[in-house]
């Protein structure tokens, strides 16, 4: 286990407000550590992040491209927006895409009212998708004694 003086810690700008972090803290948990939440859909605090749903994307100053929260570090004097217009505007993008292919209401949400896609898109006022929805009928697996997974509704 490292002692404390072997613990490097790391100091950031987020949404204008400075922070001090462990080395090794994702920009997701450093801006959590503030009361910062950024919108996630793949990503879960007990598992290894792997960035796939880009729903977590920050903007870093200096980089050409978004970067996904849940997987990247946070470097020494890096300034970080959660809430800049381009971070919106790419959040929405995906979440309308994702939203194309997702039947709506999916079966949970009528269940239960908490899928997390459609909570979300109707947290960022994504009500219909721009881009045509396609169906794609990837089937209902029963096989399992203690879960049932649709397919359909998974956001692949």
């Amino acid at each position: 286990m490292a002692t404390a003086e072997e613990i490097q810690v790391i100091t950031a700008t987020i949404d204008g407000q400075e922070i001090s972090v462990p080395e090794g803290t994702t920009l997701y948990d450093a801006a959590l550590s503030i009361g910062t939440e950024i919108p996630k859909l793949c990503h879960e605090s007990k598992l290894n992040p792997v960035g796939v749903c880009r729903v977590c994307v920050v903007e870093v100053e200096g980089a050409r491209v978004l970067a996904p929260s849940c997987c990247r570090s946070v470097e020494n004097n890096m300034v970080v927006k959660t809430k800049s217009e381009r971070v919106k505007n790419s959040q929405k993008m995906l979440i309308e895409l994702l939203m194309a292919d997702h039947p709506s209401p999916c079966e949970k949400q009528r269940k239960t009212g908490d899928c997390e896609l459609e909570v979300l898109a109707e947290k960022m006022g994504v009500i219909d998708s721009r881009f045509a929805h396609q169906a794609h009928e990837n089937g209902l697996d029963t096989s399992s004694k203690v879960i049932n997974v649709d397919h359909n509704a998974c956001i692949l």
